[in-house]
């Protein structure tokens, strides 16, 4: 469980669970293969749940127009408990959506 985390290579294949509202998890730069779930437990009421890329990469997917350091927002308009993101890095461009459970948008 977490409030906000950066996130190392070496906790590559964990599930992450928001516990707590607002919560921002920073992700280190792409590297191929590491692999991270975020998933939501609670509601927010100003920011909602965010994975943050470094600045140099991207998230590519789930409709998303892919740029530099812009935020996976789960949004406290439409965020759920069970919401979840799972994303892959490919070591070059950044981050790319695996799944996605709720409705997430792009900073």
């Amino acid at each position: 469980t977490n409030v906000s985390l950066t996130v190392t290579a070496a906790q590559s294949g964990t599930t992450f669970v928001a516990t707590a509202e607002d919560c921002v998890f920073t992700l280190p730069a792409t590297a191929n293969g590491l692999t991270y779930t975020f998933t939501n437990s609670v509601s927010s009421t100003s920011v909602g749940v965010r994975v943050s890329p470094a600045a140099a990469d991207k998230i590519y997917g789930n409709g998303f127009t892919p740029l530099d350091d812009k935020d996976a927002i789960n949004t406290p308009a439409t965020d759920r408990e069970g919401d979840a993101i799972t994303i892959v890095g490919d070591g070059s461009a950044g981050w790319f959506i695996r799944s996605v459970n709720g409705t997430w948008a792009r900073e």
